[in-house]
């Protein structure tokens, strides 16, 4: 809100506010903003993944054209891939999200957020020997990414937590 009283018309802030609602419960103040950010005829992949975002809270289908349309804009870019993983994986789409972090790990293996991504990923659909080897590359690269909470996590997790994954997997959650 700050940023937009000295940017009031700045597409990305708009698409930032817009996810920000979204994310609260407020989905016509979401949608409002982020159709703003979108008819600014500035076109970013941000504003196209922030724009998939709030569809997603909203359920509807369109989103996907937003997603294509950011990475159609963004090129192959990890950063891209990175962020839309995350979007997907909050709304428990975690077999798109592991999708788009495979494909921003083949742009960009050095990088300990994608592979702490990646893992996240993997742990939510069962993929626990994968999730491990992914979470000890994220260690290995930053020991201060926070891999070794989630590794323990994974060792906690139960034959329960591995079938919901396993469903998650067949059912494309």
């Amino acid at each position: 809100d700050k940023a937009l009283q000295s940017f009031p018309n700045e597409p990305e802030l708009l698409a930032a506010k817009g996810v920000a609602l979204a994310r609260s419960g407020d989905l016509q103040g979401a949608i409002s903003f982020s159709d703003a950010a979108v008819e600014s005829q500035r076109n970013t992949p941000y504003i196209w993944l922030a724009r998939g975002d709030v569809l997603l809270a909203r359920r509807e289908k369109r989103a996907e054209f937003c997603f294509e349309r950011a990475f159609t804009l963004g090129g192959k870019n990890w950063f891209v891939l990175w962020l839309a993983s995350r979007i997907q994986s909050f709304y428990a789409h975690f077999a798109k999200a592991l999708k788009f972090a495979q494909e921003a790990l083949a742009l960009e293996p050095a990088r300990a957020a994608v592979w702490l991504q990646l893992g996240q990923c993997q742990l939510a659909l069962g993929l626990v020997p994968q999730a491990r080897n992914s979470l000890e590359q994220a260690r290995e690269l930053d020991p201060e990414a926070g891999a070794q909470q989630i590794l323990n996590r994974a060792a906690d997790s139960s034959f329960l937590d591995k079938l919901t994954g396993r469903w998650r997997q067949w059912f494309g959650k």
